[in-house]
């Protein structure tokens, strides 16, 4: 991690920020100096990913919320206020072979993995224009692949990545940068409860992905980096 706090005096947001990841890249963004507020449905665990950043020296705020509800999204936004930086890490998944889904499943996993980042997306836009600011949406090795039983949460990803495109054209003219993370396995709650069969000793921990954010929020050069494509060690290179 930088030394410097060079977020200081920035406001950021970070949804399904009460573990994983999101928990990870709250902490982070807080060590570099900014307001972070974590977004999640659970505030139990908001709090104590707050009071690990307060007990940290960092500034923590928490807001309950579900961002595939817009009557949410819009009271975290106008609480926080003006925001500079916008994590989209909130989603979850149901595996199951297309034949098996439902379509309460289907709606379940557009809801949060898509609709809540345009939801969160077009609020931040509005506050960044004529400011500027960025957008990490967290993606998945599945918004460019495919995989067996994971159809919905394949094509939510892949959506993401889509969506994501179309704001950096967008948000060009106010200063906005959008960009995609996209992992392949993580060590977090999502994957143990989807994959129990699954050796998680070799994954990527949610610190790997706060250094990813970090290294693209540190970019300020002419050069941007679009989208960052995570892989563990031991596996090949593609």
């Amino acid at each position: 991690m930088r030394e410097d706090k060079f977020l200081s005096g920035k406001r950021a947001i970070v949804t399904g920020g009460g573990r994983g990841i999101g928990k990870a890249v709250g902490m982070r963004l807080a060590m570099l100096g900014a307001e972070t507020w974590l977004v999640g449905t659970k505030p139990d665990r908001l709090a104590e990913a707050a009071a690990g950043i307060e007990a940290a020296g960092g500034r923590a705020r928490t807001a309950v919320a579900d961002v595939s509800r817009e009557e949410d999204v819009l009271r975290v936004f106008e609480r926080a206020g003006d925001v500079d930086v916008l994590v989209n890490n909130a989603g979850i998944g149901r595996f199951a072979p297309i034949v098996s889904t439902t379509v309460e499943e289907w709606d379940l996993i557009m809801g949060v993995n898509l609709r809540g980042v345009f939801l969160c997306s077009r609020e931040a836009m509005k506050s960044m224009a004529g400011r500027g600011g960025r957008i990490i949406n967290i993606g998945s090795v599945v918004s460019i692949k495919g995989y067996a039983d994971q159809g919905a949460y394949t094509a939510s990803k892949h959506g993401l990545l889509g969506l994501s495109k179309v704001m950096a054209v967008e948000g060009r003219k106010d200063g906005i940068v959008t960009q995609v993370i996209s992992p392949g396995g993580v060590d977090t709650d999502l994957i143990g409860d989807a994959r129990p069969d699954l050796d998680r000793s070799g994954m990527m921990r949610p610190g790997d992905i706060a250094d990813a954010v970090e290294y693209l929020l540190g970019q300020t050069g002419n050069a941007i980096t679009d989208m960052v494509r995570l892989r563990r060690k031991s596996s090949a290179p593609w």
